[in-house]
Parts: C-alpha cells; structure tokens; sequence
C-alpha cells in the first residue's frame, strides 16, 4: 500500500462524507414511498425475490442471513399485503417456493425507477468530464468497497437500468 498523508486522507474524507450524504439522500427519497407500505427488511426481501425469480422460501431466508422462522414471518407479512405468493412443489410438498406478484414487482421497479431519476437529474447537471471522474469514482469506491459487480448484482436486484 502506498504511503498516504494523514492531512490528505483527513481532506478527501471530509468530500467522501460529503459525496455519500447526497447519494443517501438519494436512496432515502425513492424509498420514501416504498416504506410507507413495507418495511426495509420486507423491501430487501422482495428485492431479492425480483432478482432471483421464484425461489425457495429456506433460500430467501439464506440470502436475508435470518433464521428460518424470522424469514417465514417475514414472509407471511408480504403475502397478507399481496406482494408475495407462496406455492408449493408437486415432487416435495415439504419445499415452499416464493415468487413475487405483479403488485411486488411493481414497487420494486417503481423505487428502482425513482433512484435512477433522481441520479440522472444530478448526473445531468455535471460536465461530460466531471461525470466520467464521479462514474470511475464510484466504481473504484464499489471495488474497494467489494461490492459485487453489475454482471453479479442479483444481490441488489439490478440487472440493468430501465429504459426511460
């Protein structure tokens, strides 16, 4: 590792804090009207559904890191609020299998939709230049960070902007 001056890294902190108060604030406005409907662990889960397509209920869970019994109430709450459908395997009757409903995939996109408006408006306000430095930026923060890449992203969801 290289050697860094303590005064510097002190400094680019200060505009990292900076950077990622706004990208929060970002997430916290298109999730505004999503929570007002389920909370963010819920969200989190149908995110992953939306990823990964009709999956097991012991899976979900998995990729949740909770306990089974947690994601079985979890996931009881989403099918009450009709964003989930449990369904059952005809070879193991034992194997529940989520998939989540037009009204699930609806609020998924929908946030999806508001993040990627809001981030277009702030990217439309920056030079070619200064956009180009911000994108390789947040993809050097994402590496570092380990973030998965955009071809591994069903951790999030994300599979590709929408068209709009």
């Amino acid at each position: 590792m290289a050697e860094q001056n303590p005064e510097s890294v002190q400094d680019d902190l200060v505009h990292a804090l900076r950077g990622t108060r706004a990208l929060v604030g970002v997430i916290a406005q298109s999730l505004s009207v999503t929570l007002e409907h389920v909370t963010l662990p819920q969200f989190r889960a149908l995110v992953l559904l939306r990823a990964l397509g009709t999956t097991p209920a012991g899976m979900l869970a998995a990729r949740l890191g909770v306990t089974a019994s947690t994601g079985t109430r979890l996931v009881s709450r989403l099918v009450r609020g009709g964003w989930v459908e449990r369904g059952g395997s005809e070879a193991d009757r034992r194997l529940i299998s989520l998939t989540l409903t037009d009204k699930g995939t609806d609020l998924v996109d929908e946030t999806r939709r508001r993040r990627e408006g809001a981030l277009k408006d702030i990217l439309r306000t920056m030079t070619d230049a200064d956009r180009a430095a911000a994108i390789d930026g947040l993809r050097r923060i994402a590496d570092a960070a380990g973030e998965p890449s955009p071809e591994s992203l069903d951790v999030l969801a994300y599979d590709r902007p929408s068209e709009a």
